[in-house]
């Protein structure tokens, strides 16, 4: 990795300033990635796919610029703006979950044969009877015997590798601050990020059975029985659809899904920031501060690490129809924090009065947030494209929201007909239900994100107390720190108050997102309810 970057302020006024920068960086694609790929190259199709050495971006210029302007003569009032590009770096975990079959091989358990990925087989205890270690366990080979087939190495083909393509983003700011009363600072600013060539995870090799024309319809009455035997697409007629893309097919990569990690990921971000700050005075400091934002992506997750929103698209290949609210949207986030020093007793010549009825601290921080909101998924392949992840529902307009029912399949009741007793439709159970769960091959309307969980509103307390033991300079200082102080029932996700990431990955977190599941929408059944911690604090100052 190299980084270098240059900038300069110039002060064209007393009261005016510009702020220019470039920044260069360069990172090299791991060698293990570039090797692995070349041993693939027998599975190359012109035109399709190329499984080369990726190719390292060296054009990485990040402009910044910005102003700071102060009004008249008092110094008391700002105006800042600016714009900006940041890069990020991909994980070496990307690559290493999208190796070649020359480098890894899998020894698969049943009996009599080799898998399609490997030179080696033991016998299942299930089938025959023979143990493992009994059966010889995992042969042993000083080297990987090579590939030599194109149909094999392509059967076995199960990740690719991109040309490097950095995550970056663009940012843009625009605030005016002011300063009253010598003491109080009052900030509003507006924020605008893009998220550009984010790395998502893709299956290259897959698409749905179903498509805007060709799906079965959800009712939510049941109609008459005419008009489900006037459908004429059934569910064997979408089944006998091929779940891969036909170039793809036709190639032979049908052994695997072939997983890339790939730089079509974006996201962008609004946000109204303001905050009043009153400095440390006579004891006292506060902090109140409000933002409303607004954060969308057409993804959020890139590797599995919650079930709260999927890791891949519901579609590889329409990510633009993933795009939604995301998974990390707060429209409204208020915090007001302060810290009193009584100042009481506090230069009392009373060693009793200074270190008992004085030296205390308070801290109090409240927090509202709005909730994070979920994806609701059907728990089924529902487009049959071969993943379960992200198949999202069908939403009911007139449904009371935040409720959710299971589809029963329809049949054609036309014993003259010759698709007699074959599913062409699905009804949801209940009318009122706004979530409907979405039956095999019907076309689901909901988006991502749409299911609010519970909102933070958040008290949490620090008080201090302070003994001056030896002088002035030194003390000893105890704290307890009391997190949801309140004990305040809060069943969310993630923490209330820390930074720390949460994941969330136990199926009973998918079955609180499923709407035919006794549990959708009871986040009681799954988080936590945050009760009150405390923690116990002693410093020694000197």
């Amino acid at each position: 990795m190299f980084y270098g970057y240059g900038n300069d302020d110039w002060h064209i006024a007393k009261n005016f300033s510009i702020n220019l920068g470039l920044r260069y960086e360069f990172t090299q694609v791991p060698l293990s990635q570039k090797t692995w790929q070349v041993q693939n190259a027998i599975s190359n199709v012109p035109g399709l796919i190329t499984f080369a050495a990726p190719a390292e971006q060296k054009k990485n210029f990040l402009p910044r610029v910005g102003f700071a302007w102060s009004p008249g003569s008092s110094g008391n009032t700002s105006v800042r703006g600016g714009f900006s590009m940041s890069q990020d770096v991909l994980y070496d975990n990307l690559g290493l979950l999208s190796a070649p079959p020359q480098v890894q091989q899998t020894c698969d358990g049943f009996q009599g044969g080799l898998s399609a990925s490997s030179s080696c087989f033991w016998n299942d205890p299930t089938i025959n009877g023979v143990g493992f270690l009994a059966g010889g366990g995992l042969p042993f080979a000083t080297t990987i015997p090579p590939i030599t087939d194109p149909v094999q190495a392509r059967l076995s083909t199960g990740g690719y590798i991109p040309d490097q393509k950095l995550p970056y983003s663009e940012t843009w700011t625009l605030g005016i601050q002011h300063i009253f009363a010598q003491k109080y600072t009052l900030e509003v600013r507006y924020v605008g990020t893009r998220g550009i060539h984010l790395p998502v995870q893709a299956r290259l090799n897959r698409q749905a059975k179903t498509s805007a024309t060709d799906f079965l319809p959800t009712y939510f009455t049941a109609p008459d029985p005419s008009v489900i035997n006037a459908l004429t697409t059934t569910y064997g007629d979408i089944n006998s659809n091929s779940s891969f893309v036909p170039a793809y097919e036709a190639a032979g990569f049908t052994g695997s899904n072939l997983v890339g990690f790939m730089p079509w990921g974006a996201s962008k971000y609004n946000g109204l920031q303001s905050q009043l700050r009153r400095n440390f005075s006579n004891g006292l400091e506060m902090q109140l501060a409000w933002t409303w934002s607004h954060a969308m992506d057409n993804s959020t997750a890139d590797v599995f690490s919650t079930y709260i929103t999927p890791r891949r698209a519901q579609d590889s290949n329409c990510f633009a129809c993933d795009w939604s609210d995301s998974a990390l949207d707060r429209r409204h986030r208020i915090t007001l924090q302060a810290l009193y020093d009584i100042p009481f007793f506090k230069k009392s010549d009373s060693w009793l009065e200074k270190n008992v009825l004085g030296n205390w601290e308070f801290g109090p921080i409240y927090t509202f947030q709005s909730p994070e909101y979920a994806t609701v998924q059907s728990g089924l392949d529902v487009n049959g494209n071969g993943d379960s992840a992200g198949d999202r529902t069908i939403i009911n307009p007139a449904g009371i929201h935040g409720t959710g029912t299971g589809s029963t399949a329809l049949t054609n009741t036309d014993p003259t007909s010759p698709i007699f007793g074959q599913i062409v439709a699905y009804v949801a159970n209940s009318p009122t239900a706004y979530y409907v769960g979405a039956g095999k091959y019907s076309r689901p309307n909901a988006s991502r994100n749409t299911l609010a969980m519970p909102r933070t509103n958040n008290f949490d307390l620090t008080v201090a107390k302070r003994f001056n033991v030896f002088g002035e300079r030194q003390s000893f200082e105890f704290q307890a720190q009391f997190l949801n102080v309140l004990n305040h029932a809060q069943y969310l996700p993630g923490y209330i108050s820390d930074v720390a990431p949460l994941g969330y990955t136990g199926t009973n977190v998918l079955a609180m997102l499923e709407p035919n599941s006794p549990n959708f929408n009871q986040p009681k059944s799954v988080f936590s309810n945050h009760p009150r911690n405390m923690l116990l604090v002693l410093k020694y100052n000197f």
